[in-house]
């Protein structure tokens, strides 16, 4: 084999692919922010909103699949990270909060 032969593995799509996706808007927020959610395998997700900075948990609750979901959090000013997940994807998202 010449030294100079390269291999590339391809990454083959499967049935069970995920193509979840998550927008926030408006960003940056006065804590009342809308949550579009589409592409996970189940219906509805876990939601967790958490201080970016000192992970304090402020929010869990739930999501619809394939729909907008408006969430209003009472929070101090500052950065936190909005994570969905099904159990399997997690996607992460950063919210900024002023008052």
């Amino acid at each position: 084999m010449p030294n100079n032969c390269t291999a590339k593995a391809v990454e083959t799509p499967t049935e069970d692919a995920v193509t979840a996706d998550v927008k926030i808007s408006p960003n940056p927020s006065q804590g009342a922010f809308n949550v579009e959610v589409k592409g996970f395998n189940i219906s509805t997700v876990n939601v967790k909103i958490a201080d970016l900075n000192t992970g304090k948990i402020y929010f869990i609750g739930k999501a619809n699949n394939n729909s907008t979901t408006h969430m209003n959090v009472k929070v101090p000013n500052g950065n936190y990270v909005v994570e969905l997940t099904d159990g399997k994807t997690v996607i992460s998202r950063k919210i900024t909060v002023l008052n």
